[in-house]
């Protein structure tokens, strides 16, 4: 059963299992397994949310779900420049802790959507070489009339290990895509108003 934060602290609890959905690269035309799927509203301007997500190397600053992120080099190994400029093919690993306070793992990612463009603004980035399995996380922030934003985000997994990630880690990855959103919202809506 998911534990939840006391309900004075509860921003977001919306984090489910659903059907999967189309992703930009991985799974453009449905396909599969599963995704994970969340959604909140920021009070932040959807710019920038999207600058926080697609800046790595402020994610010690707010990301309790990948405090850590290493830039890579076209060999893979950690770049020596660690200026976390995104460009569609960047590689990275994640350091990924599915419960707070574990050591963490990495995940290594490749940067396949970067669109700034607004009205909604897209990032995406999908998993590589994890004993077949095949994902692709999707980041939409989509402006709102009123200066706010929603920042919708899924995750996409298939191939021959998605069935045991769904069956043994689902309810894991829904918590930590909700402490993902609870902390981009909390950082973004709280040096906005530093700023004010």
């Amino acid at each position: 059963k998911r534990q939840h934060q006391p309900q004075a602290q509860l921003m977001s609890d919306s984090a489910r299992v659903v059907a999967p959905q189309n992703t930009p690269i991985v799974f453009p035309d449905g396909g599969g397994t599963f995704s994970v799927k969340g959604e909140i509203k920021i009070s932040a301007p959807a710019s920038k949310v999207y600058a926080v997500i697609t800046n790595p190397g402020d994610f010690p600053l707010w990301n309790t779900f990948v405090p850590k992120v290493d830039m890579l080099d076209s060999d893979g190994k950690i770049a020596k420049d660690q200026n976390f400029v995104l460009e569609i093919g960047t590689k990275m690993d994640f350091h990924v802790h599915m419960t707070r306070g574990d050591s963490g793992r990495k995940s290594r990612e490749v940067v396949t959507v970067l669109d700034s463009t607004g009205p909604c603004y897209r990032a995406s980035w999908k998993a590589e070489g994890f004993f077949g399995l095949r994902a692709e996380r999707v980041n939409e922030i989509r402006e709102e009339t009123d200066g706010t934003c929603t920042y919708t985000t899924w995750e996409t997994f298939g191939g021959p290990t998605a069935y045991m990630l769904k069956w043994f880690l689902s309810s894991k990855l829904c918590d930590r895509f909700d402490d993902w959103m609870n902390d981009v919202k909390k950082f973004c809506e709280e040096s906005k108003e530093e700023k004010e």
